[in-house]
């Protein structure tokens, strides 16, 4: 008789203990609260979604739209995303608990597509270790337990759906797998630029790992199904070009380097590094790039690597290695972000999000490939293997564990950020802000200064700082800061606004109109600024002027 296969490899039973595993590890996220971005896409734009009609709205506009959010990219075109939290604020409200719960649910149904996906690719055992460790690896947290990170949350669902449906495309005979992955990659693209990468995944995936094709009648590999699936791309860019006004987002978020290019070593490393040993990584920062000005031994020893890297990685393609497709998957995610310079430093784990399951296929086909090559039992090698993952899988679900609460609040989450980016002038600004809006002043006080010492350039902590003294109305104390302010930053809104307002607190009250009707000039204001203009104009006698404004 035939021997049964070990009750432990059902795929059902794994699949169960996998998803099982992954979601009791996440259950303290959905304990998280609105922080962070959260406000700006939740609840300061409750009045857009209380407003009929406001979904229309809503998949018309940018990302950003009605959001209020200052600092916020208006270029980014989101529609699937901006229906999600229209959605949901119907459902729940400003309950948080909705929020995490969809980010919640989305990650396991990752996991479960990654499983699927590898199934096909690597058999069933590299199959559950992979879906494991990209569903519990620490650098997935943010995009988890943060709800506004679920951009990539949703684009890897339909990443994957993609990428296996697009494989049964190649092989059936009906059209609907065709179907049904072209509208997977719209809704990727919908939810997050990044998905654009399935259709190169697809290709280069088909190269190394081809599926065996029946003999009756199916062409392997036919080219329309490559045309058909790039039709989704063109629409969506259309579209995008419609609301948007450019086709593609050139342009970057200040985090540990303002320079995009020459740093794009280091932000890969750094990744790769946090993903495989989540450790606290100021211990390498301080090591090899503290000062995000310096061209020392670290930097150059980084470019070495990384170039090393790709070459090897160009190398495995050339041989059609599965790690070696693992590695591409890992490093076209970042591609776009990194090379552009869309990247912040201290929460830069949520765009490697989409390319864990690469970065697992790498390391562990490529240590299949080496492993064998080592005078070392096959039993041995296994049974080692075995618990060595198993441990791995145990101490990443931990670490995630214990990291989720940082997500809990905005006080935790812009503590970590400060401290994981200790250099940054907008992770330490930012800090500042959130002790201020609690109440402790004092310490807040302590972080600006701290970001004037190491950036005295920089104009943002100053126009805190003002800001901080003129609440206690200690007009003496603002005086210098409003002065550098005046000097950092003459065509900047927000400073020359802080400047108006010094001078209606120091009743100067000509001065303060003359310098709102400068800071108006450079752009829009908002509403409360609007309300402040009309007190100086109230203070200098002009009345009727006042009403108008208001």
């Amino acid at each position: 008789m035939p021997s049964k296969d070990p009750w432990w490899t059902s795929r059902r039973l794994q699949i169960s203990a996998l998803l099982l595993f992954v979601a009791i590890v996440y259950l303290p996220g959905l304990s998280g609260d609105i922080v962070s971005d959260d406000h700006y896409l939740i609840d300061q734009r409750q009045h857009v979604y209380e407003t009929p009609g406001s979904w229309l709205s809503l998949v018309k506009n940018v990302y950003w739209w009605n959001a209020n959010n200052p600092t916020a990219r208006q270029e980014l075109y989101r529609p699937l995303m901006s229906l999600s939290f229209w959605v949901e604020y119907k459902l729940g409200g400003l309950f948080p608990f909705v929020y995490h719960l969809s980010n919640y649910l989305v990650h396991l149904t990752n996991t479960a597509l990654v499983y699927v996906l590898m199934l096909s690719v690597v058999g069933q055992g590299m199959a559950l270790v992979i879906a494991a460790l990209s569903g519990v690896c620490p650098v997935a947290l943010t995009s988890v337990g943060w709800i506004s990170g679920r951009t990539d949350l949703w684009a890897s669902l339909f990443m994957l759906l993609f990428l296996i449906l697009f494989r049964t495309a190649l092989t059936s005979r009906s059209r609907w797998p065709i179907i049904a992955s072209m509208a997977s990659l719209f809704l990727g693209l919908a939810s997050k630029e990044i998905a654009i990468i399935a259709l190169v995944l697809a290709w280069l995936l088909d190269q190394v790992s081809p599926i065996s094709v029946p003999k009756r009648g199916v062409i392997k590999r036919p080219v329309w199904h490559y045309l058909a699936a790039a039709l989704p791309v063109v629409v969506y860019f259309v579209v995008r070009k419609k609301v948007v006004g450019a086709l593609l987002s050139v342009g970057g978020i200040e985090g540990s380097t303002s320079s995009s290019l020459p740093f794009l070593a280091e932000r890969y490393l750094r990744t790769l590094q946090h993903a495989l040993f989540p450790a606290h990584y100021n211990f390498y920062s301080e090591i090899l790039w503290s000062n995000p000005g310096s061209r020392g031994v670290g930097f150059i020893a980084g470019w070495i690597v990384f170039l090393a890297l790709v070459v090897f990685v160009s190398l495995g393609l050339r041989r059609k290695q599965l790690w070696a497709f693992g590695a591409a998957w890992f490093g076209l995610t970042l591609l776009p972000v990194y090379g552009l310079g869309h990247s912040f430093g201290p929460i830069v784990d949520f765009y490697a999000y989409a390319g864990l399951p690469g970065l697992w296929l790498f390391v562990f086909d490529g240590l299949r490939k080496i492993l064998p090559k080592i005078s070392v039992g096959e039993a041995t090698i296994q049974r080692t293997s075995r618990y060595g993952v198993v441990a791995l899988a145990l101490v990443f679900g931990v670490l995630t564990s214990l990291r989720l609460p940082i997500l809990s609040s905005d006080l935790a989450l812009a503590r970590q950020c400060a401290e994981r980016e200790p250099n940054s002038i907008t992770a330490l600004t930012k800090y500042g802000e959130v002790l201020d809006a609690k109440g402790n002043r004092a310490e807040a006080l302590q972080w600006f200064s701290r970001a004037i010492e190491l950036h005295p350039t920089a104009w943002e902590p100053h126009c805190k700082i003002a800001g901080l003294f003129l609440d206690q109305n200690d007009v003496v104390s603002a005086a210098p800061h409003a002065d550098a302010l005046a000097e950092l930053a003459p065509r900047q809104l927000e400073a020359q606004v802080m400047i108006a307002r010094f001078y209606y607190e120091a009743n100067h009250c000509q001065e303060a109109v003359q310098q709102y009707q400068y800071a108006f000039s450079l752009g829009e204001p908002r509403a409360e600024t609007l309300f402040d203009c009309s007190l100086a104009l109230i203070c200098a006698g002009m009345d009727s002027t006042a009403v108008e404004v208001l």
